[in-house]
């Protein structure tokens, strides 16, 4: 099985709802570090998993899009609470609008907000 990874930072800051109390409740902002990782056992004919160009230009897209924002105004967040996890799987369906993932076996995204807490979304392309 063959890995392919690349990873941005950015910065953005929501707060937690949903039963949330203290710090979390009050927006704060994270810097965080996003991570997408793609899996399959064939390469293509040039020896690629995948154009790491293509991945790359969908992540700084997606990057783009995040920083400085809150988290909490964008709609696909709407209803939600602002996690990590929910941030994972929206993050993951944005990078799987924009990649060829056909012939991956799957797509993992892994966000942190901290170097002590990170979340992770997989599913197949």
């Amino acid at each position: 099985m063959y890995h392919l990874a690349v990873e941005r930072r950015f910065a953005a800051h929501h707060h937690l709802i949903h039963g949330a109390a203290g710090p979390e409740a009050v927006p704060h902002e994270h810097q965080y570090r996003l991570q997408v990782e793609l899996a399959g056992a064939e390469l293509d004919a040039s020896g690629f998993l995948c154009d790491i160009c293509l991945v790359a230009a969908a992540l700084d897209a997606l990057c783009g899009r995040l920083a400085g924002q809150d988290l909490n105004r964008l709609p696909p967040m709407a209803g939600l609470n602002p996690s990590l996890e929910s941030l994972a799987r929206i993050c993951h369906q944005d990078l799987a609008s924009r990649l060829d993932l056909a012939g991956l076996s799957s797509m993992s995204v892994r966000i942190w907000e901290s170097d002590q807490a990170w979340a992770a979304y997989t599913a197949p392309p």
